[in-house]
């Protein structure tokens, strides 16, 4: 009778065999990679958009020149989700929705090369008789989806920029 470790092992090592063609992107491709230094950062003034610049230039390689525009237009809103017996609203959701695109720029024209929405959703309590805590809770909820986003958004960049090359 086999033991059941071996049989565990043998089943993590079957598993773990398929990672054999498995490719960093950040190993072989250092060339394209150097690409993300090339983008310029544009929003629609709507403040989540802003935001969502802002975390991404912390993502970003520092800027060395213009070659790529990314645009950044972004929405949020707030959504009821949980109401309690008197039809009360006592739990929100905020959702953060962004259409990126990425142009290449041209000498006299710039070329939509790109282009994809993201959305994330965070969850945050309505704390009755204490508008601080609720708008604490929005903000932090609000913070939480754009960092995600942010990092969404610097991750497809960063496989379309090296599956493009």
């Amino acid at each position: 009778m086999v033991s059941k470790h071996l049989l565990a092992g043998l089943i993590c090592l079957f598993f773990l065999n398929g990672c054999t063609g498995f490719k960093p992107v950040y190993k072989n491709n250092l060339e394209q990679i150097d690409v993300l230094r090339n983008f310029i950062i544009i929003t629609d003034q709507a403040p989540v958009s802003k935001k969502i610049k802002k975390e991404l230039i912390t993502l970003l390689p520092k800027k060395r020149g213009n070659s790529y525009i990314l645009k950044v237009e972004g929405t949020t809103q707030s959504l009821g989700i949980v109401s309690d017996a008197n039809r009360r609203i006592s739990r929100y959701k905020i959702e953060t929705q962004v259409k990126i695109k990425i142009y290449h720029r041209k000498k006299n024209v710039d070329k939509l090369i790109h282009s994809f929405n993201d959305r994330q959703i965070a969850p945050y309590s309505l704390i009755s008789n204490n508008i601080r805590s609720t708008l604490a809770g929005r903000k932090k909820a609000e913070d939480i989806t754009i960092q995600l986003i942010s990092a969404s958004i610097f991750k497809r960049i960063l496989i379309f920029m090296t599956k493009d090359k």
